[in-house]
Protein backbone atom coordinates (compact mmCIF):
# COMPACT_ATOMS: atom_id res chain seq x y z
CA UNK A 1 0.00 0.00 0.00
CA UNK A 2 2.67 2.27 0.80
CA UNK A 3 4.62 1.73 -2.10
CA UNK A 4 1.44 2.55 -4.41
CA UNK A 5 0.71 5.80 -2.02
CA UNK A 6 4.35 6.52 -3.34
CA UNK A 7 3.74 6.35 -6.76
CA UNK A 8 0.74 8.53 -6.71
CA UNK A 9 3.41 11.08 -4.63
CA UNK A 10 5.63 10.72 -7.04
CA UNK A 11 3.21 11.37 -10.18
CA UNK A 12 1.90 14.21 -8.78
CA UNK A 13 5.18 15.70 -8.13
CA UNK A 14 6.52 15.52 -11.16
CA UNK A 15 3.16 16.55 -12.71
CA UNK A 16 3.73 19.92 -10.44
CA UNK A 17 7.26 20.14 -11.43
CA UNK A 18 5.84 20.65 -15.68
CA UNK A 19 3.67 23.34 -14.49
CA UNK A 20 6.39 25.30 -12.88
CA UNK A 21 8.87 24.91 -15.56
CA UNK A 22 5.56 26.31 -17.64
CA UNK A 23 5.66 29.41 -15.69
CA UNK A 24 9.39 29.75 -15.79
CA UNK A 25 8.75 29.68 -19.87
CA UNK A 26 6.16 32.48 -19.08
CA UNK A 27 7.91 35.74 -18.94
CA UNK A 28 7.13 39.28 -20.53
CA UNK A 29 8.90 42.64 -21.07
CA UNK A 30 8.03 45.68 -22.10
CA UNK A 31 9.25 49.55 -22.68
CA UNK A 32 8.97 52.65 -24.19
CA UNK A 33 9.91 53.96 -27.72
CA UNK A 34 10.81 57.37 -28.20
CA UNK A 35 11.73 59.48 -31.77
CA UNK A 36 12.75 63.13 -31.10
CA UNK A 37 13.77 66.07 -33.65
CA UNK A 38 16.74 66.46 -31.67
CA UNK A 39 18.04 62.47 -32.60
CA UNK A 40 16.79 63.03 -36.17
CA UNK A 41 16.33 66.69 -37.37
CA UNK A 42 15.10 65.71 -40.78
CA UNK A 43 12.07 64.86 -39.73
CA UNK A 44 11.15 68.34 -39.63
CA UNK A 45 12.29 69.17 -43.17
CA UNK A 46 9.49 68.23 -45.16
CA UNK A 47 10.75 70.13 -48.36
CA UNK A 48 13.06 66.62 -49.48
CA UNK A 49 10.33 64.12 -49.90
CA UNK A 50 10.97 61.24 -52.39
CA UNK A 51 7.60 59.78 -51.53
CA UNK A 52 4.39 59.47 -49.95
CA UNK A 53 5.79 58.13 -46.55
CA UNK A 54 8.83 58.60 -44.97
CA UNK A 55 10.27 57.79 -41.40
CA UNK A 56 12.89 55.86 -39.41
CA UNK A 57 13.82 52.46 -39.63
CA UNK A 58 14.81 49.75 -38.36
CA UNK A 59 15.36 50.96 -35.00
CA UNK A 60 16.37 47.50 -32.59
CA UNK A 61 14.85 46.91 -29.48
CA UNK A 62 16.67 43.85 -27.40
CA UNK A 63 15.29 42.24 -24.97
CA UNK A 64 17.00 42.25 -21.06
CA UNK A 65 16.97 38.47 -21.76
CA UNK A 66 16.78 36.55 -24.95
CA UNK A 67 12.89 34.69 -24.57
CA UNK A 68 12.95 30.70 -24.87
CA UNK A 69 10.90 31.34 -28.57
CA UNK A 70 9.61 34.02 -30.56
CA UNK A 71 7.58 35.83 -28.88
CA UNK A 72 4.56 38.32 -30.04
CA UNK A 73 5.20 41.74 -29.67
CA UNK A 74 1.92 44.49 -29.30
CA UNK A 75 2.85 48.58 -29.63
CA UNK A 76 1.15 51.57 -29.64
CA UNK A 77 1.42 55.06 -29.79
CA UNK A 78 1.45 56.99 -26.94
CA UNK A 79 1.62 60.77 -27.57
CA UNK A 80 3.25 62.60 -30.35
CA UNK A 81 3.66 66.14 -31.83
CA UNK A 82 3.15 66.78 -35.31
CA UNK A 83 3.62 70.19 -37.63
CA UNK A 84 2.62 71.95 -40.56
CA UNK A 85 3.91 70.93 -43.34
CA UNK A 86 2.73 71.08 -47.43
CA UNK A 87 -0.25 71.64 -48.70
CA UNK A 88 -2.04 68.91 -47.28
CA UNK A 89 -4.03 69.19 -44.16
CA UNK A 90 -4.08 65.52 -43.24
CA UNK A 91 -0.61 64.35 -40.78
CA UNK A 92 -0.58 60.66 -40.37
CA UNK A 93 2.06 58.72 -37.56
CA UNK A 94 2.61 55.00 -38.31
CA UNK A 95 4.50 52.57 -35.54
CA UNK A 96 4.97 49.41 -37.10
CA UNK A 97 6.59 46.61 -35.33
CA UNK A 98 8.74 44.07 -37.79
CA UNK A 99 11.52 41.66 -37.30
CA UNK A 100 10.71 39.81 -34.14
CA UNK A 101 12.87 36.87 -33.04
CA UNK A 102 14.13 35.88 -29.83
CA UNK A 103 16.42 38.72 -29.04
CA UNK A 104 14.71 41.61 -29.98
CA UNK A 105 12.45 43.32 -32.60
CA UNK A 106 12.62 46.21 -35.13
CA UNK A 107 10.35 49.32 -34.79
CA UNK A 108 9.52 52.29 -37.57
CA UNK A 109 7.90 55.46 -36.76
CA UNK A 110 6.50 56.61 -40.28
CA UNK A 111 4.82 59.87 -41.44
CA UNK A 112 3.33 61.28 -45.00
CA UNK A 113 5.61 62.97 -46.73
CA UNK A 114 5.16 66.30 -45.92
CA UNK A 115 4.24 65.54 -42.08
CA UNK A 116 6.76 67.57 -39.89
CA UNK A 117 7.69 65.28 -36.50
CA UNK A 118 8.28 67.00 -33.18
CA UNK A 119 8.62 63.62 -31.78
CA UNK A 120 6.58 60.35 -31.21
CA UNK A 121 6.69 58.04 -28.27
CA UNK A 122 5.29 54.57 -28.48
CA UNK A 123 4.92 51.42 -26.21
CA UNK A 124 5.43 47.56 -26.63
CA UNK A 125 4.88 44.83 -24.43
CA UNK A 126 6.70 41.21 -25.59
CA UNK A 127 5.43 37.84 -24.50
CA UNK A 128 5.05 33.97 -25.18
CA UNK A 129 2.08 32.80 -26.85
CA UNK A 130 0.25 29.60 -25.80
CA UNK A 131 1.32 26.91 -27.47
CA UNK A 132 -1.55 24.94 -29.10
CA UNK A 133 -1.95 21.59 -27.10
CA UNK A 134 -1.40 18.52 -29.21
CA UNK A 135 -3.84 17.10 -30.96
CA UNK A 136 -4.53 13.62 -30.12
CA UNK A 137 -3.57 10.96 -32.46
CA UNK A 138 -6.74 9.70 -34.59
CA UNK A 139 -6.97 5.78 -35.01
CA UNK A 140 -6.42 4.19 -38.04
Amino acid sequence: MAQVAGAGLIQRLQALEAKVAALEERRFEGGDLLIHKDQFPELLDTSNCAGEHRGIVNKRVTFSQPFVRTPKVVSGVTKFAIGEGGSSPWHRLDLYISTVDEEGFTYSFTTYCDTALWYANGSWFAFLEDEPPEKPSQPD
